[in-house]
């Protein structure tokens, strides 16, 4: 597929022709119809669950062949974390002393979960819960240490559990 050369670019309009903008316009508009043409017989030749990664994979964003990837390595690493363990395999079964260990903060993210704690209202139990979420999210990017980020996002994650998103 393609599209038809206009002689009339370039040679100075013509009664009753398009001026070059609009040919402009019409080529490209031309173009962009054959690539969604071609991206559409692509589609249709997509078994369908492959053909929402690749709509997602245009949009930008992640597929979930790439999730779970990331998922799998974030489960090595706490497969190598824990190997010494017996009783503790993930990181939502780490007790206090291996929390302390492994969910260390810098001085920014321990500002900011005392003061979600303060103003949420939240148990010890609550504050252990979202350090051990904030780990395994910090694991999930394939990172070494817990950051401001990894700790809002827990407490978000808490939030939606309290209005009975998460179930």
């Amino acid at each position: 597929m393609g599209f038809k050369k206009n002689n009339k670019l370039g040679k100075g309009r013509i009664k009753g022709s398009k001026n070059s903008t609009e040919v402009i316009k019409d080529t490209f508009k031309q173009l962009l119809e054959a690539n969604l043409e071609g991206i559409q017989k692509d589609l249709d030749i997509l078994d369908p669950k492959d053909r929402l990664n690749f709509l997602l994979q245009l949009a930008g964003y992640e597929t979930s062949i790439e999730i779970r990837k990331r998922v799998t390595a974030a489960r090595d690493i706490q497969t190598k974390r824990f190997k010494d363990s017996k009783s503790v395999h993930y990181n939502a079964q780490m007790n206090t002393k291996q929390i302390s260990k492994y969910c260390k903060l810098d001085e920014a993210s321990k500002i900011l979960l005392k003061t979600a704690m303060e103003r949420l209202n939240l148990s010890a139990r609550v504050y252990d819960h979202i350090l051990k979420v904030s780990r395994t999210i910090a694991d999930i990017e394939g990172v070494e240490s817990i950051n401001g980020s990894h700790i809002s996002e827990a407490i978000q994650y808490r939030s939606l559990d309290r209005e009975g998103w998460l179930g």
